[in-house]
């Protein structure tokens, strides 16, 4: 309600009230004033905040865009910087991160500047944000730059900076994913990633090749899928042993898509995958390995077997050098008594000379094995004949079997009539094949009858037999008894002697013929075993067989014989001495040349291995004085090589230690007679 005026107000009554109401009227004139001041800063203020929120945002979503790169938003970011100030217009801003600057078209470098610097994490680089005004406004005293401006700077600046390190993170990340990756698949082992209920989560590719399946389908197994049974069968507790300890080491059998089992050697250590507890299993197929020890363990199995048998063989060497040793010291002591009868002396030179035939034998079979072993064998092919060949070992056997009193039938067989059975092979050693088979035949057998002979096959082979109605050979044996030292018995109390080397010879002679051998047999019911020589034919009709040779005369002749061994001399002097040549001993090869030097010699026969000179460099001297003069090496080396080696050094024949009368009689005959 207004104030009612008192027309009896006096004038100097009137004027005050009128001062104030003008003091009021200026009062709320400056009031008025002041609010639209208040107001328009006001104003201003929102539409800076208007500016800076809008650019806040807009360089927001700039960063949460996936198809931007970051060179992208960087030079976009800079625009929007610029645009959130003030005075847009004027306003200028640079970038600058990894070595690029990013900039507005507009940017030069002035007083004016407002800038933010920010450190990345982990070794990423720094970024820098510069704004700058290239005119200062006249209107604002203190320069252009608003307070606000700066927090709106330092907020771009710190979005910048999260994004650029969660970018760099995510690039980081995915290369260690792809290094990863390309790790897993590449290693040679297979890696399979599983949960605690055995669930598949993933495999490499290692996995897939070995199993054959694809890796959809293993994802859809479990390891329980691919183990073999008795295997499959441990697995959930294993998993829940690894659970608690963390790790596992064991060995298991997968089997493939086809059924093909694969020793393998697992290396489980429980993970964390995907958030979750997983297993990883590096699997190892240790085929190859398990192989190798069953190799070894074979290996080792056969050594303790081979050492067994040597020592088996040393023992029945023992046995079989000292038994006719004894014989043959025992009967030659004996007969240095001077009243020894006559039938007596004769007796016990029989048993001397049949114990000296089994030692040359037990060292035959060692000196044939150990050079099958070696591959000296030295083969002589020539043609010969068959059926004399049986005929001949048809009297061997027979005259063995009255020797052990033994009443057993021998049959022969022969496949080709006489004058068709001319074959080429080496006669000596097919004899030898034959002679152990023969042997052992006669061994093992008390009753019955042996029979023995060849047959042609029609596969260009001649099948060669000895077949026996002895004691067999047991089954769980025969595999084996090709192999040296194998016997049917061992040990002290055993029936039969021998080295158990006389198969073992065989065939290794057979296969060096280019043949083979094998056994059928049972026991208590006898043996057959058969080898068998590619058939080589020869229709030569002159005959192989062997004709007796009789003392041959050669008086006046001089033969030198070189011996260091004087018992040897004795030996070879009373088997010359009905060729009525004069002897001449020579201890060494220097007498030897000496005695060439001053004698006529007619025939030298030279022992190899003498001291001061050998054999061979004696021959060598001789030869120089006089070249035809026929020599005859002797020695103890007993092979095909050592002849070849000591004709070859120029000696015209060779006999080999023992000497056999009949050979060495023959043999002077070719040279001084024919």
């Amino acid at each position: 309600m207004s104030e009612s005026y008192n027309e009896n107000l006096s004038k100097e009554e009137l004027i005050g009230k009128i001062n104030n109401l003008q003091s009021q009227l200026k009062e709320e004139k400056q009031r008025n004033k002041s609010l639209e001041n208040k107001l328009s800063e006001r104003a201003f203020q929102l539409k800076e905040r208007e500016k800076e929120f809008a650019g806040i945002y807009r360089i927001t979503q700039l960063i949460n865009d996936p198809d931007n790169t970051i060179d992208s938003v960087l030079e976009k970011a800079a625009v929007i910087i610029s645009e959130s100030y003030l005075y847009p217009e004027k306003a200028c801003v640079k970038i600058t991160w990894g070595g690029k600057a990013f900039t507005t078209e507009n940017f030069k470098k002035t007083e004016w500047e407002q800038s933010v610097y920010q450190e990345l994490d982990k070794d990423q680089g720094s970024l820098t944000i510069q704004v700058c005004y290239p005119e200062e406004l006249p209107v604002l005293d203190e320069g252009p730059f608003l307070s606000k401006e700066r927090v709106l700077l330092e907020t771009i600046a710190k979005k910048l900076t999260v994004y650029l390190q969660r970018n760099q993170a995510e690039i980081t990340t995915g290369q260690k994913e792809q290094e990863f990756e390309l790790v897993f698949n590449s290693v040679l082992d297979a890696i399979f990633i599983h949960d605690l209920e055995g669930n598949f989560l993933e495999v490499n590719n290692e996995a897939c090749r070995r199993l054959n399946y694809s890796r959809e389908e293993i994802r859809s197994m479990t390891p329980m899928d691919i183990d073999e049974k008795s295997y499959a069968e441990k697995a959930p507790r294993i998993f829940k042993k690894l659970d608690k300890k963390g790790r596992y080491k064991g060995e298991t059998i997968h089997v493939s898509k086809e059924g093909t089992k694969i020793p393998t050697e697992l290396n489980s250590t429980k993970i964390f995958y995907e958030g979750k507890p997983a297993i990883l299993t590096v699997a190892r197929d240790i085929t190859e390995r398990k192989q190798y020890e069953k190799e070894l363990l074979d290996a080792k199995n056969k050594a303790e077997e081979s050492d067994k048998l040597k020592s088996s063989f040393l023992a029945n060497l023992s046995h079989e050098i000292r038994t006719p040793l004894n014989a043959i010291l025992g009967f030659s002591v004996l007969l240095d008594d001077e009243s020894l009868e006559a039938d007596k002396k004769k007796e016990f030179i029989a048993a001397i000379k049949e114990a000296g035939k089994n030692l040359l034998s037990v060292i035959n079979d060692i000196l044939d094995v150990s050079f099958i072993e070696s591959g000296q064998i030295k083969l002589d092919k020539k043609k010969f004949s068959l059926n004399s060949m049986i005929d001949n070992l048809q009297e061997e056997t027979r005259s063995k079997l009255d020797a052990s009193d033994k009443n057993i039938e021998i049959t022969t067989h022969k496949h080709f009539g006489d004058g068709e059975d001319f074959f080429v092979s080496d006669p000596d050693k097919v004899h030898q094949i034959y002679s152990k088979l023969l042997d052992n035949a006669i061994k093992y057998t008390e009753t019955g009858y042996i029979e023995f002979g060849y047959r042609y096959d029609e596969r260009e082979y001649l099948e060669f037999h000895v077949k026996d109605t002895g004691i067999g050979i047991p089954e769980a044996l025969q595999s084996s008894i090709f192999e040296r030292f194998r016997q049917g018995d061992s040990g002290m109390d055993r029936q039969f002697q021998g080295l158990g080397l006389g198969l073992s010879i065989a065939r290794g002679l057979a296969e060096q013929l280019g043949g083979c051998i094998g056994l059928d047999s049972q026991v208590n019911t006898g043996a057959t075993v058969t080898f068998r020589l590619p058939y080589q034919v020869s229709k030569d009709p002159s005959s192989s067989r062997e004709k007796s040779v009789s003392a041959t005369d050669i008086s006046g002749k001089k033969i030198l014989i070189a011996e260091d061994d004087f018992s040897n001399y004795r030996v070879l002097q009373e088997l010359l001495k009905d060729t009525n040549a004069e002897m001449i001993y020579a201890e060494n090869g220097a007498e030897a040349v000496e005695f060439c030097k001053s004698d006529e010699i007619g025939l030298i026969l030279m022992d190899i291995k003498m001291p001061v000179m050998d054999g061979i460099e004696a021959l060598s001297k001789i030869r120089e004085m006089h070249p035809g003069i026929p020599a005859i090496a002797l020695t103890a080396y007993a092979y095909e090589n050592d002849k070849k080696r000591l004709l070859d050094k120029g000696f015209d024949a060779y006999l080999s230690k023992p000497i056999d009368k009949n050979d060495l009689i023959e043999v002077i005959r070719k040279l001084m007679v024919s």
